[in-house]
């Protein structure tokens, strides 16, 4: 058990500990584009402060015909949205440094 605490390389990353938080499909994007929303910044960030080693996000689709239900975060329309286009050096939708 004390094991699951201890740090873990993965290839050229370092994982803080083995606590994994596997893909669901939390459905929290924005209905009508897909978008991450403020809310689905704030589960991630939960989880990431919460100390969880590896996160694994959701499902996410990469075209309109990947959303199976409304809620499901889609990359295509996304990244063409001037409201939450998103880089390594800062999230635009949350204000947050990535």
């Amino acid at each position: 058990m004390q094991k699951l605490f201890t740090t873990l390389s993965v290839g050229s990353m370092v994982l803080r500990n083995r606590l994994v938080r596997s893909a669901t499909g939390e459905g929290a994007a924005d209905p009508s584009t897909g978008c991450p929303t403020a809310a689905m910044a704030g589960f991630y960030g939960r989880l990431a402060g919460g100390g969880v080693g590896l996160i694994i996000t959701g499902h996410t689709a990469v075209s309109p015909e990947g959303r199976w239900r409304a809620g499901v975060a889609e990359v295509a329309r996304c990244v063409s949205c001037s409201r939450c286009r998103t880089t390594p050096e800062q999230c635009n939708l949350c204000g947050l440094d990535a």
